[in-house]
């Protein structure tokens, strides 16, 4: 069975600015400016529909210190945070098994 990892943005908190950012995060890349942090569902899916597992689902960050990823509050719910500019990986497991790896990138925040 493959099984692939969505990606769903449900919030995004800047570095106090206000200013506005590009945010991406789906199953193919993250990419977040430094001081950015944005809460995340991620949702198992075969064949383009979404699978009703129990199986846990857990996000690590290659490079912590540049891209933090964290549990939320709520079941497959994770806060991803920019802390370093850089390049980095999110490996994504499923029940265990590492299914995914996603590519990052953490950017200026820009003016």
């Amino acid at each position: 069975m493959v099984v692939a990892i969505a990606l769903v943005g449900t919030g995004c908190s800047d570095n106090g600015t206000g200013a506005p950012a590009t945010v991406v995060v789906d199953s193919d890349q993250i990419q977040i400016p430094v001081g950015y942090a944005v809460a995340i569902r991620a949702l198992p899916m075969r064949d383009d529909e979404q699978l009703s597992s129990s199986m846990e689902i857990d996000l690590r960050s290659l490079r912590p210190g540049m891209l933090g990823v964290d549990h939320g509050l709520r079941d497959r719910e994770f806060v991803i945070y920019g802390s370093q500019v850089g390049t980095t990986s999110v490996d994504v497991y499923f029940g265990g098994s590492h299914v995914q790896e996603i590519t990052a990138r953490v950017v200026p925040a820009g003016p």
